[in-house]
């Protein structure tokens, strides 16, 4: 029992050492609105996601392509191809994502290095999670759930990691 309560509390100081990281990044702060009293996260800068951004992840079966367009400060439009490419076929899907709590949680890259991320939700025709990287805005997970595709060879979730086209 001591055991689990010492990792218990080290897990939760490494996830409080994040979150409080992630809070002193430029591309994040909270606003206290003093009209009507209500806070409101602000994810968005200049200099992190401008108002279109394409991510591409390709192997030698699928292309995801995500492009999003920027709405304010906690929203955005998106467009998600996935297209099989020994086959031919092609899913996509259409709408607006949205993170109007500010919720940030953690996730593992390829190399299993741990990274902080945005997270955007999309309930329309599926549950879509968009995991966007804080750091840099150069990296995007997605998450599907409940998605009722035309083409099962053309997944919405990510197969790999989406990176920005530069």
């Amino acid at each position: 029992m001591k055991q689990y309560v010492k990792y218990l509390s080290i897990l939760l100081i490494i996830l409080m050492f994040f979150v409080s990281h992630a809070m002193s990044q430029k591309n994040f702060y909270i606003v206290k609105n003093d009209h009507t009293g209500e806070t409101e996260y602000n994810h968005f800068t200049k200099n992190t996601l401008s108002d279109e951004e394409v991510f591409i992840f390709e192997n030698d079966t699928l292309l995801q392509k995500l492009v999003l367009n920027k709405i304010d400060s906690t929203e955005f439009n998106f467009t998600l191809l996935s297209t099989n490419k020994l086959r031919n076929q092609t899913a996509q899907i259409e709408g607006v994502a949205s993170n109007k709590e500010g919720i940030i949680e953690v996730d593992e890259n390829e190399e299993g290095e741990v990274y902080l991320v945005y997270v955007y939700t999309f309930e329309g025709d599926c549950y879509l999670e968009f995991r966007v990287d804080i750091e840099s805005f150069k990296i995007v997970k997605i998450f599907a759930a409940d998605c009722i595709t035309i083409n099962s060879f053309c997944p919405f979730f990510s197969v790999g990691l989406l990176k920005k086209v530069e």
